[in-house]
């Protein structure tokens, strides 16, 4: 069985010269991203909360590398079983934690790094009730982008509009450009979903796409021959304006990813993006009017 997948991001199953294929990056190249960020806004220590799951074990790893690389220091922070997360506890004890870490490296330097999935609103409102997580900067991961669970909750929007809450999702272009191809397809599902599909939606696109030029090119659906045909097909399609060329282990070898933070809007708040990691440089492009 051979599988092309756009949702997947862990690295664990980055293994060179199996039968999975992902049209995304790894969460290794998200890791390059927020820790870029992160240094860009001058920040030395992080508190992390996360998921005690293949993915938020999997990026937290990514993102202690490298931000150890760049001599930064990650907390001990707190992990929590996504069945039964006690909240308040755990953003008690991480508010204990950003207190040390302010006593050494000052409140400008220190952030939270959240790595969750709809449990970040939870987060977002506990703390907004206590007096030391509002003080520093706040990040989060891809599964938090643009989710109605923060923006809906009056309390975990406010206080992500106060700390700039700032988390990273793998994009197609820059933000607030999408290449014409992608912007064309995204006008034409918006109009029959009332939806605006991410850089994941638009990848399942191309999925299709890429399997039947795969066959095209084979003349057979069997997994050893598409798994021999895909990466030379991948290598040589942009059609939304992104590159589909694989690594080795059969992942997307590279793309952007845009920041989100959340912003008050018509007596409401809505997510909005704020800058790009560029992948090729690595380095943060602003929009022209940041």
């Amino acid at each position: 069985m051979l599988a092309l997948t756009c949702f997947s991001s862990t690295p664990s199953l980055s293994i060179p010269d199996d039968y999975i294929f992902r049209l995304i990056t790894d969460d290794l190249v998200q890791a390059d991203a927020l820790v870029r960020m992160m240094v860009n806004d001058s920040v030395k220590a992080i508190i992390p909360i996360w998921r005690d799951d293949t993915y938020g074990n999997g990026l937290i790893e990514a993102v202690h590398q490298k931000f150890e690389q760049e001599g930064g220091i990650l907390f001990p922070g707190v992990s929590y079983n996504p069945a039964n997360p006690a909240f308040i506890a755990m953003m008690e004890e991480a508010a204990t934690q950003i207190d040390q870490a302010v006593s050494i490296y000052g409140k400008s330097s220190v952030a939270i790094l959240l790595i969750t999935y709809q449990e970040a609103s939870e987060f977002l409102r506990i703390a907004s009730s206590l007096p030391t997580p509002g003080t520093i900067k706040w990040y989060g991961c891809d599964a938090n982008v643009q989710k109605k669970t923060i923006t809906a909750d009056t309390a975990a929007a406010r206080f992500a509009a106060k700390v700039r809450f700032l988390a990273p999702i793998m994009g197609i272009g820059t933000a607030g450009r999408l290449p014409v191809p992608a912007e064309n397809l995204t006008s034409q599902i918006f109009a029959v979903c009332d939806l605006t599909p991410d850089a994941y939606a638009l990848s399942a696109y191309d999925a299709v796409q890429l399997y039947g030029l795969a066959f095209d090119l084979t003349r057979s659906s069997e997994p050893e021959n598409i798994k021999t045909a895909l990466p030379l097909v991948c290598g040589s399609y942009d059609y939304l304006g992104i590159s589909r060329k694989l690594n080795e282990a059969g992942d997307l070898a590279s793309a952007n990813y845009i920041f989100w933070t959340v912003l008050p809007v018509l007596g409401g708040y809505a997510w909005n993006s704020y800058a790009t990691w560029m992948s090729d440089g690595d380095y943060i492009l602003f929009p022209p009017e940041q």
